[in-house]
């Protein structure tokens, strides 16, 4: 419902401004601690789809003009920024969380040179056959997915928003060190 994208995108207006993140003199820590990056993309975004959403159909150009010039302004706004200076502000479908936390030098796109890759990666690369053992022989123990539902609405963890989605390595992490992966 395009009322409620427009109510959305000037509530996200408002965040931003009201929690300073609009400010070029910001300190870099408290631009953070405001969560301004993730409200910058979140504007940017609802106006970006809200606006491909208003020219697709029913189209209401009336509408969708001045809202993508909002998003526009603000785009341009963000730009003069420190905090963007890095990053890819040529459109606000690109302004992807990933230079906020992965190396400066790396380009944040689907595919990174080896070379780039923090230890952690190597590690998966390296050992990603014994990943891949294990959860063959998971998904021929349990074909239709039912334990794994049945242990997800057992566990106790209430930290994962979705428990269905840690259900398998919890019974990988229970089961007892006979396979290699237990014992990594």
């Amino acid at each position: 419902e395009p009322s409620v994208g427009m109510v959305a995108f000037e509530m996200q207006e408002l965040a931003l401004r009201h929690a300073g993140c609009v400010d070029r003199d910001t300190p870099r820590e408290g631009f953070l601690r405001r969560q301004c990056p993730f409200r910058w993309r979140n504007l940017l975004f609802l106006g970006a789809e809200l606006g491909k959403r208003l020219l697709e159909g029913p189209i209401d150009v009336k509408l969708a003009a001045p809202l993508l010039r909002r998003a526009a302004q603000h785009l341009d706004l963000m730009r003069g920024l420190p905090h963007f200076a890095s990053h890819d502000t040529a459109h606000p479908l690109r302004l992807n969380m990933n230079r906020d936390y992965f190396p400066a030098g790396t380009a944040h796109w689907p595919v990174w040179p080896r070379e780039a890759w923090p230890a952690f990666g190597v590690f998966l690369e390296e050992h990603a056959h014994i990943f891949r053992e294990d959860l063959e022989r998971l998904l021929t123990a349990d074909p239709s997915g039912e334990l794994f539902r049945l242990v997800a609405a057992q566990q106790g963890d209430r930290l994962a928003a979705l428990p269905e989605d840690w259900s398998r390595l919890d019974l990988v992490n229970s089961g007892g060190g006979k396979t290699e992966l237990c014992g990594m």
